[in-house]
């Protein structure tokens, strides 16, 4: 964990975006989420729609913080299945 952490801590995609040209992204952000400020997503979600990023943003009406993906999974199961469908 500690390693994981420390990796989390020293990664930047922001400015690889370009890399992920064409690429599929589901992005599913809950306003009450503590680790990751949620007034950022309209940036990094701008940015990567610009850098040829095919993204799908999502935000999850949830009081479970960074928890809620999964605490609230059937909140957005039909927006992942919807997702996953695109992909075949």
């Amino acid at each position: 964990m500690v390693v994981l952490r420390k990796a989390i801590g020293s990664f930047d995609i922001t400015k690889e975006y370009d890399k992920l040209r064409g690429t599929k992204v589901l992005y599913v952000q809950s306003p009450s989420d503590k680790l990751f400020d949620i007034a950022l997503s309209p940036g990094y979600v701008s940015d990567m729609r610009a850098a040829g990023v095919d993204i799908t943003y999502v935000e999850l009406p949830s009081n479970k913080g960074h928890m809620a993906s999964h605490a609230d999974a059937a909140l957005w199961a039909p927006i992942l299945g919807a997702f996953l469908k695109r992909l075949s």
